[in-house]
């Protein structure tokens, strides 16, 4: 399990900090932490996957923030042992929107996908594009 985090997010005039941990093998809390200066009406949306279930929570929220507040945001969920899963964070104050994520399992390779892979330059395996992928209607419509 990973935890991905805004990054470089300066045009949202509030703090999104995620965590997550795994309470047992297929059950994970998920915990966060918003922040605004200003405070105000906030919509907090935690997106899951159709294969992840919310266990204890409400997957839409809003909460009034009071000035400088740290509120805290908890969902258990579960999820599947096997697999790779995207669950997403929304938090939207004052029409600024920041998203947070925690990856369940590591996604698929290209060549595990089907997809033809070469060796790039530095070694590592990138993804091949043919002629024959670049044939077919041209998006102008010519």
């Amino acid at each position: 399990m990973t935890v991905l985090q805004p990054r470089g997010v300066v045009r949202v005039p509030f703090k999104v900090r995620l965590n997550a941990r795994m309470e047992t093998e297929e059950r994970c809390e998920v915990v966060l932490d918003v922040q605004a200066p200003q405070g105000g009406p906030a919509e907090v949306e935690f997106s899951l996957p159709g294969e992840i279930s919310a266990v204890e929570g409400e997957i839409l929220r809003r909460p009034v923030l009071r000035p400088d507040e740290v509120r805290r945001e908890r969902l258990l969920v579960q999820v599947p042992p096997e697999g790779h899963y995207l669950l997403g964070v929304i938090v939207i104050i004052e029409g600024r929107r920041s998203e947070a994520f925690v990856r369940f399992g590591e996604p698929p390779t290209a060549e595990e996908k089907g997809l033809r892979t070469r060796q790039g330059a530095g070694g590592d395996r990138v993804l091949r594009v043919g002629p024959e992928d670049l044939q077919g209607p041209s998006p102008r419509g010519r």
